[in-house]
């Protein structure tokens, strides 16, 4: 085999990886389903190619898929490879031996999140860790863990906006804020607002922004580079949160973000 025959057959594998990793991050971003159908028009891929492609990774467990569903879903094989990543993060064991103590505290779940970078149609938010408390009730439509939400309508979310490169922020600029409830921010102008208020009081707060009864209490993870790596949260029903001394609970919150600071830079995502 010739030297640029070589190079040609190394491209191809090459591009034949990106199309799966690309095909991979559309299933995510569809809640991890979709169709050949779907995954074609949206990536301007034959639907050969998504064909074959699915094949391979369903025969590695990638992805599965039964016959009469026309549909593929993300397979076991992420789980797996997700906890031993999980399990591998000294900052998350930290962080949830830390976290168990303001929950039991207060009573209510606390959770890291970070942005979530593959995001293409909005600014968004991924909850990689929750702890709760005995007596905590998690509202049944809060987000799964590593499921994205909007980071407009979250303290959370609204955090890492703050503190983040503007760059990323520009990027979704003018593009609709889809509102959740009558109480979701939906004017670019009024979240510059909220943005600009929780970089002077460095914390955030939702009341009712993206679920009626849902409350949250967050400060940004700081790292390095003087930019949000993550938020660490304090969220359960309004009518109990509300009770809970703000100040008391944002001290918390900080002491909490500034431990995990040093071991910030194993949450970055590009």
């Amino acid at each position: 085999m010739s030297n640029n025959d070589s190079s040609s057959n190394n491209e191809y594998h090459v591009s034949a990886v990106i199309r799966a990793i690309h095909i991979i991050d559309f299933m995510y971003e569809k809640g991890g389903s979709a169709s050949i159908n779907e995954i074609s028009k949206e990536l301007g891929m034959y639907k050969s190619t998504v064909h074959r492609i699915l094949n391979t990774l369903k025969s590695q467990n990638y992805v599965h898929h039964d016959q009469d569903d026309p549909k593929y879903h993300l397979g076991i094989r992420f789980y797996t490879l997700g906890s031993l990543v999980k399990e591998n993060l000294d900052i998350l064991q930290m962080f949830t031996n830390l976290a168990n103590n303001i929950s039991d505290k207060y009573n209510e779940g606390v959770q890291i999140s970070v942005l979530d970078k593959n995001s293409k149609d909005a600014a968004k938010l991924i909850c990689i860790q929750r702890t709760t408390s005995s007596e905590n009730l998690v509202l049944r439509t809060v987000p799964a863990i590593g499921i994205p939400t909007y980071c407009h309508c979250s303290a959370s979310g609204k955090c890492l906006l703050a503190f983040s490169d503007p760059e990323y922020i520009d990027q979704f600029r003018g593009k609709p804020l889809q509102k959740l409830t009558d109480h979701t921010i939906t004017d670019w102008n009024k979240l510059d607002e909220s943005l600009k208020e929780i970089r002077e009081l460095h914390y955030g707060i939702d009341v009712d922004e993206r679920e009626i009864g849902l409350m949250c209490i967050a400060v940004p993870v700081i790292g390095r580079d003087g930019y949000a790596v993550a938020a660490v949260s304090l969220q359960g029903p309004t009518s109990r949160v509300k009770k809970i001394n703000k100040n008391k609970a944002v001290n918390d919150l900080t002491a909490l973000s500034k431990k995990l600071e040093p071991y910030a830079s194993s949450l970055i995502t590009t």
